[in-house]
């Protein structure tokens, strides 16, 4: 809406005219499966980068260690995880002007 210098109108006791008064436009509805489907698309790629992070630290661990630990697999994503999740949404949001790889492909911007 543009403003409007109410104060010319005052001083001389004049109505303001209808064209100043036009309606609000009303933003476009977004639909909620884009936006579900582009968090969604957002939260695979993190667990994505986070397997393979894990698996390329892991197969590093075995050449040192020699053995194989399946059940350290586990524990490690449970703590890189969160912190893949944070640098994704960072970089996308930062670094890419608000848009992750999920809302290009929805073609949806918050």
């Amino acid at each position: 809406m543009t403003p409007i210098k109410l104060l010319l109108f005052a001083e001389h006791s004049k109505k303001v005219p209808n064209y100043y008064l036009h309606p609000i436009q009303q933003k476009s509805s977004v639909e909620n499966w884009k936006i579900f489907f582009s968090h969604l698309v957002d939260f695979n790629i993190s667990m994505i980068f986070t397997l393979i992070f894990v698996k390329t630290t892991s197969i590093q661990f075995e050449s040192f260690l020699f053995e194989s630990h399946s059940n350290t697999l586990g524990s490690i994503s449970f703590f890189v995880f969160p912190f893949m999740l944070l640098n994704y949404f960072f970089f996308s949001y930062f670094l890419n002007h608000g848009q992750t790889y999920g809302m290009h492909l929805t073609k949806k911007k918050n």
